[in-house]
């Protein structure tokens, strides 16, 4: 209990193993979750592959498979590069599953049209780009209006805020919904709702690193710090010329 009193809400691969030692006496898979109890383990990749990768691996270490959503219109990272989409297949050969971050900030309210239009085209570039079948999605920052839309397989595909895993209340009595938006738990610490016998689990790679006593600041910089690396050496590696430049920019 010291021990998770020290690492509560500092985000830091410590944390995360002390929940996911908890979790591995109940786990699944969204598909398993609709046969019973579960605590599915769900990782919206909003900005880095590397720690989605990072993330994936330790899960694999724990005995428990997760999946991992990924954005095709993200202005953050490109998931079909070479090297990215080599990542995230190496995902699904650690045993996890992978499907589609469903971007609809664009969309306007209650337009159900222009929604099932968005999913069908991102869906194809999801498929034909990681070149996998999307079977499931989550919603990307989704509305009320979209919340609102109960079902559990929507546009033919499985909807993470579907009510078999999601319930659309502050108060739930049956399925627990957690997440660590913005770097902060919302609606509670998984350790403290471990008598929910059905639990949503929302772990954005992006939040977590090995470091335990990051600031609001610091967290934010080295999200920065390692897309701007990455940045670098795309262009040294496509701009022969650049190298003379490289340190002076690093």
């Amino acid at each position: 209990m010291s021990e998770l009193l020290q690492l509560k809400g500092t985000f830091s691969y410590d944390e995360y193993k002390l929940i996911l030692e908890a979790l591995k006496r109940k786990k699944t898979t969204f598909d398993d979750a609709l046969k019973g109890e579960f605590i599915i383990l769900r990782h919206d990749v909003e900005f880095n592959i590397d720690r989605a990768q990072k993330m994936g691996a330790i899960d694999k270490e724990y005995g428990i498979k997760s999946t991992f959503f990924f954005q095709v219109i993200s202005s953050a990272y490109n998931p079909f590069s070479v090297k990215n989409k080599a990542k995230i297949l190496s995902l699904i050969e650690m045993g996890h599953s992978v499907g589609l971050h469903f971007y609809i900030s664009h969309v306007p309210t209650n337009n159900f049209e222009k929604l099932e239009y968005e999913f069908t085209q991102q869906k194809k570039m999801f498929e034909s780009g990681l070149e996998l079948p999307c079977k499931i999605f989550s919603f990307h920052r989704p509305p009320p209006w979209v919340l609102e839309i109960r079902k559990d397989y929507l546009f033919g595909a499985l909807n993470a805020y579907g009510p078999s895993f999601f319930e659309y209340t502050p108060t739930p009595k049956t399925i627990k919904y957690i997440s660590d938006s913005n770097h902060k738990w919302r609606y509670g610490h998984p350790l403290d709702n471990l008598e929910f016998s059905k639990m949503q689990i929302l772990a954005h790679p992006d939040e977590w690193s090995k470091e335990k006593n990051l600031t609001e600041l610091e967290f934010l910089k080295s999200l920065v710090d390692e897309s701007r690396r990455d940045y670098i050496s795309t262009v040294d590696e496509e701009l022969k010329s650049f190298a003379p430049y490289r340190d002076k920019i690093l």
